[in-house]
């Protein structure tokens, strides 16, 4: 190679480099935080839950969030070793309660700090998988220096590691929607049946991180509708109809995988347990409580928002 590509090809590495120095930054701080600060008041039913479904094959506990996330932070937490507390029927018991004797369990065993430092690794993964598909998002959009500016505002928000060291479900549900975004907005540009593979992938993985993905998924399919309306309804559909075909399977596989018997406990289009932990959401999201929504003060319940 010239030297002349040498220095044709080097601006456009310095927007990357920029961001992996900062992403170094932004581990370090990362690993320091989730070391040191105690474990937050979900965060041991969030492990837990994992623990359950990766030993026990049980999804139904802590069904209000889909096991995916919970699954995926908790594989480090398997080298650890953590006590487990014995309990009956899973699906049954309280998680109020249980988060108590669970950290309690560790407590003995000297394995909480361990046990939770372990469950946040994945999660701080994923928050720095955030800021590199906005930085591709970006850069598909507007040019690399777009993507790390992306990128870094993410990595450079106190919020963000605040929320980004811990075993939650927040940040699994960033990635996938950025994921999904990125990938509808290379399927705009290149209109190929393999890009809406890509898309249905993502929005399973969005449905598997939050419920409320669902209406991530539904904006999606309406704006394949919308981009391939002019080639015709059939072809609209069809576009749409592989994409969330594709969605839905991934989505099955992400229970199935673990507890089989959910393909015959209550056949329906979505998992029994997906729909338990909806059913559950609306019945506790409308209890009259104070809140804010787009900064206006309300109390009351809304399940819309």
């Amino acid at each position: 190679m010239s030297s002349r590509a040498v220095r044709r090809g080097s601006p456009s590495r310095l927007p990357l480099l920029s961001l992996v120095l900062l992403t170094i930054g932004f581990l370090g701080l990362g690993l320091a935080e989730a070391w040191s600060d105690s474990p937050t008041r979900d965060e041991p039913v969030y492990v837990a839950a994992g623990l359950v479904g990766v030993l026990h094959h049980d999804v139904t506990f802590n069904d209000e969030h889909p096991p995916l996330p919970k699954v995926l932070a908790v594989l480090p937490v398997l080298l650890t070793h953590p006590v487990i507390p014995p309990t009956g029927r899973w699906s049954g018991y309280n998680e109020q309660s249980f988060d108590a004797r669970f950290i309690a369990a560790q407590l003995p065993a000297g394995t909480l700090r361990r046990v939770t430092f372990a469950s946040r690794l994945v999660p701080l993964a994923e928050s720095i998988g955030v800021a590199f598909v906005l930085f591709a998002l970006g850069s598909e959009l507007c040019g690399p220096a777009a993507g790390a500016f992306a990128g870094a505002l993410w990595l450079a928000s106190p919020f963000v590691l605040g929320i980004g060291h811990l075993d939650g479900v927040d940040i699994p549900f960033t990635l996938a929607t950025t994921l999904s975004a990125w990938a509808l907005v290379r399927w705009l540009r290149l209109r190929r049946t393999r890009g809406l593979v890509w898309v249905g992938l993502a929005l399973a993985a969005v449905a598997g991180s939050q419920i409320s993905g669902l209406l991530i998924v539904a904006s999606s399919l309406a704006v394949i509708v919308g981009f391939q309306w002019r080639s015709g309804i059939r072809r609209a559909l069809a576009s749409a109809g592989l994409a969330g075909l594709v969605a839905l399977v991934g989505l099955w596989a992400s229970y199935v995988v673990l507890a089989p018997s959910v393909l015959w406990q209550s056949p329906s289009v979505l998992p029994r347990p997906y729909l338990d932990g909806a059913a559950y959401l609306a019945s506790q999201d409308t209890v009259g409580a104070a809140g804010y929504v787009a900064g206006i003060a309300y109390t009351g319940g809304r399940w819309r928002f």
